[in-house]
């Protein structure tokens, strides 16, 4: 059976974070953070050190003695195989299985016109009739009505699952019906690879269940013109990447029968520049890609609007820190998350990032890139918070932040 095998397994790169239960057990999360596998595998520590082993150098044997060599304990030779054709199975493995898979579904993606719903009847819900429900929720039990104080150019609304910050999503596009913009601009997260540039467009239309929402061509290429970059390039990162797409599925749901159109925009992380005194505007691909739309909306006056979807800190286990979180941490969060928050009602993309910058994002903003893209076009437009909240997942002991802003 062993033959049946690959020889040298390989896992590929995952997303790893631990999990605990009431009872005190403990465990370890895998997922596939590209989303070719939608599987999710828990694991216990020893599982996981055995697959640390799988780096493509060592052969069942090579594993199995080199497990004994750490932990004193013999595992069968049969119970690695059968680890390794469950990862196998589950598309975990940097094999040639996996790479046909990958390439086929790649090739899928780039040569359609639509770019299909990633998240759909698993993030929300799937069918017209029943997000319409689920989506009218939300804007139902607001207290605030709409902006009345002018037009808006912008907002900040979050990405993370809808279900957890539905009320924060609202609390923002109730007031973005006030635009009269033809287009916007929504600024995603990059959570994975966009390839070498800073910022990925999608130039594709975007599917939801409520209908299609058309991508404009003709802004990408005025884009495209006025850089000589083809921002295209890294659009495989727009797959599955759930930052853009939940602002689609509220921009549909928004406007059902205005004719509205989008560029959709991935933003890399600037993790690269936390050593960097110059900031982000000393890095020439940021720089010009913000100048770029800037002048867009100098030729297009009212007709385009920003959205950034955009999430704040991340902390606990799962996103690299030691200690489980307490009650009192997360009284802390929110105290550090407003002092950001301030920067950005003042219209001041700078002091973001150097707060951020300041404790080398300890804690993993992942929303830096696009709100500060956001607030560099702004050019000192004030914003005004409207939501503020946090997700707390116990299994993990982890959290994560959000705020919703109106421009």
């Amino acid at each position: 059976m062993e033959k049946k095998i690959k020889e040298l397994p390989k896992i590929r790169p995952l997303m790893v974070f631990p999990l605990s239960s009431p009872d005190g057990g403990a465990g370890i999360c895998l997922r596939d953070p590209e989303g070719f596998s939608d599987a999710t595998l828990v694991i216990n520590h020893a599982t996981y050190l055995m697959m640390t082993l799988m780096d493509g150098t060592r052969d069942v044997h090579d594993i199995q003695a080199d497990f004994m060599r750490q932990t004193n304990a013999m595992v069968p030779s049969e119970q690695i195989i059968d680890l390794i054709a469950k990862l196998n199975q589950y598309l975990f493995l940097d094999d040639k299985a996996f790479r046909l898979q990958r390439k086929r579904i790649e090739e899928s993606f780039l040569h359609a016109s639509v770019r299909p719903a990633a998240h759909s009847g698993t993030a929300y819900p799937q069918t017209a009739e029943e997000l319409s429900t689920f989506l009218m929720g939300f804007f139902n039990i607001l207290k605030e009505p709409g902006h009345q104080d002018g037009a808006v150019s912008g907002i900040i609304a979050p990405h993370i699952d809808i279900r957890q910050a539905g009320r924060c999503y609202a609390a923002a596009y109730t007031h973005l019906k006030k635009s009269a913009a033809s287009t916007i601009i929504i600024l995603g997260t990059a959570h994975s690879s966009i390839g070498r540039r800073r910022y990925s467009i999608c130039p594709k239309d975007f599917e939801t269940p409520l209908g299609v929402l058309p991508c404009d061509q003709e802004g990408i290429e005025d884009i495209h013109d006025a850089t000589g970059v083809d921002w295209t390039e890294g659009q495989l990162g727009h797959r599955t990447e759930h930052s853009a797409e939940f602002q689609a599925v509220f921009l549909r749901y928004l406007f059902p029968d205005r004719e509205i159109k989008i560029i959709p925009v991935l933003c890399s992380s600037f993790a690269d520049l936390m050593e960097n005194p110059e900031g982000p505007m000393g890095d020439d691909s940021i720089r010009i890609f913000i100048e770029t739309l800037r002048g867009l909306l100098v030729r297009r006056p009212h007709e385009v609007a920003l959205i950034a979807g955009a999430d704040l800190s991340h902390v606990g286990p799962k996103f690299g820190h030691p200690d489980p979180l307490q009650e009192a941490d997360l009284i802390s969060l929110k105290r550090h998350d407003l002092s950001l928050i301030r920067h950005v009602e003042e219209g001041n993309p700078e002091g973001f990032f150097k707060e951020i910058q300041k404790e080398r994002d300890h804690h993993n903003v992942c929303g830096l890139p696009n709100i500060y893209t956001f607030l560099k076009v702004m050019e000192g437009k004030k914003g005004r918070l409207l939501d503020y909240g946090q997700f707390f997942e116990p299994p993990t002991s982890s959290a994560v932040s959000y705020a919703s802003l109106v421009f």
